[in-house]
């Protein structure tokens, strides 16, 4: 009897050690499974709080850029064996406010006419590849040069009789654009061709003066200013003048 009581009060010290075990292990599990959904619940929101930022530096996906031009300067100028020579620099200085950068180039040389009847004297030598850094501004500058024939004048005292004199330029560039977003990318490029005008005079052989720029899509659009004149001269490049049906299937991506 002795030997089927300790026998008994065995297997009850195990039943109550195998319980337990059995609770501490299910309260263990259930303390772990609430902090793992702790730790999925703040990582979903600060991913949620990171995709709303994202979405919204990114929406619209372009915004249009604004260039406000500057005063056109004369770089070089010569008067030697009756011919005319006049190098000038024309610049303008953008502002991309997209949330990447926007990289113009030139396409071809433009040409430069001179005077009411725009008689050709020159061409655009240079445009520089400028890049316009995200939120920020770049200078976008056009080098040309002038040399009219000798008809164009007659003398160098006809050029100071003219007066002010319209310089027309022709400026050919392209917009790059190739931004990477999270699930999807907007690339694409477009022309950025827009014609200027400005008023040149003539003071001494060795100096003379500008009138402010002023740029158009066409010269139709445009009338000289007299030299002088404060007027603020900008332009732009609207979304309508991006490739529409890409930024529709940017947006939506």
């Amino acid at each position: 009897q002795l030997v089927c009581r300790v026998q008994f009060q065995s297997a009850d010290l195990r039943v109550l050690a195998a319980k337990g075990v059995m609770g501490v292990s299910s309260n263990g599990r259930s303390t772990a499974c609430a902090l793992c959904l702790l730790v999925d619940g703040v990582v979903l929101f600060c991913l949620g709080i990171w995709m709303t930022t994202v979405y919204a530096s990114y929406t619209p996906v372009y915004t249009e850029i604004t260039c406000k031009i500057n005063d056109p300067q004369v770089i070089s100028f010569s008067f030697n064996g009756g011919k005319l020579r006049l190098g000038m620099e024309l610049t303008t200085t953008c502002n991309n406010p997209n949330p990447y950068d926007l990289i113009v180039t030139s396409t071809k040389a433009g040409k430069v006419y001179m005077n009411d009847d725009m008689s050709e004297v020159g061409t655009v030598t240079n445009i520089p590849e400028v890049k316009l850094p995200s939120d920020g501004e770049g200078t976008i500058a056009v080098f040309l040069e002038i040399a009219p024939a000798a008809d164009a004048f007659g003398s160098i005292l006809d050029i100071i009789a003219a007066n002010e004199i319209p310089i027309w330029v022709e400026t050919n560039m392209e917009v790059k654009v190739d931004a990477k977003f999270l699930v999807g990318s907007f690339k694409t490029t477009r022309p950025f061709e827009k014609q200027c005008v400005m008023n040149w005079q003539l003071q001494f052989p060795e100096t003379s003066k500008m009138g402010p720029m002023s740029c158009a899509d066409t010269f139709a659009e445009l009338t000289p200013q007299p030299i002088g004149s404060s007027a603020a001269n900008t332009l732009s490049f609207p979304a309508d003048s991006m490739a529409g049906d890409q930024i529709d299937e940017a947006t939506t991506q």
